[in-house]
């Protein structure tokens, strides 16, 4: 059993949850995490840190700590700046990072729309994160992303994780799949190599599961 300890990030001082993560290590958590939003939701005149230059600050202070982003929406950011920031994160942390991913919920519309992104309907979204997945497996492995149906190229560069483990070494979380919440490693996660109680095609078939006819269900794959 590992512990792990949710940030709050709403706020503009960057000094309190540096202390939680401080106390966090200090009383022998795991790992912490903090959620990517730009602002909180229902709040847009209220602040909102950034997750991953959080993290990289905490991972940097408190050796041995693991930190993840808790989660990313498919599509709020490019694949090739997530993946540089992620496979960043994973190397000031010593291989320790986190890239949990989403489709988000009706909160998300709002942050979008304030970026002059798209929001389009939940299983588009559904798809666009099954693509990410994608995409991001192979800029963390060294390997271009030759482009899909709605993510274009990205060239192959800064963007390899510390640790390409892969689930049989290292087999992930993954939970809400059919809400479209996965959390991964930013090494790589390889569906192809999960085996016994871990073989399930959370990502690449979650949109086809029977119990997932909008946004509902729950499928886990764990340590």
């Amino acid at each position: 059993m590992k512990l792990g300890l949710v940030l709050s990030v709403f706020t503009a001082d960057p000094a309190k949850p540096l202390a939680s993560a401080g106390r966090a290590a200090a009383a022998g958590y795991d790992a912490v995490f903090a959620s990517d939003h730009l602002f909180p939701p229902g709040a847009p005149d209220r602040p909102s840190l950034e997750p991953y230059t959080l993290l990289a600050a905490i991972g940097a202070v408190n050796p041995g700590l693991g930190v993840g982003v808790l989660v990313t929406r498919a599509g709020f950011r490019p694949v090739g700046m997530l993946a540089k920031q992620a496979a960043a994160l994973d190397h000031v942390t010593g291989g320790r990072a986190v890239l949990g991913l989403g489709v988000g919920d009706e909160n998300g519309r709002a942050e979008h729309a304030a970026l002059g992104l798209d929001y389009p309907p939940f299983p588009e979204r559904l798809a666009l994160l099954e693509e990410t997945v994608l995409a991001l497996r192979a800029l963390f492995a060294g390997r271009p992303w030759p482009g899909g149906q709605r993510i274009p190229a990205a060239a192959a560069g800064q963007h390899a994780a510390r640790h390409n483990r892969s689930a049989s070494s290292s087999p992930a979380t993954i939970r809400d799949a059919c809400a479209g919440r996965a959390v991964a490693p930013a090494r790589v996660l390889d569906h192809d190599r999960l085996t016994g109680h871990q073989q399930v095609d959370a990502l690449h078939h979650a949109g086809r599961d029977r119990r997932c006819p909008g946004e509902q269900g729950n499928r886990q794959v764990r340590d």
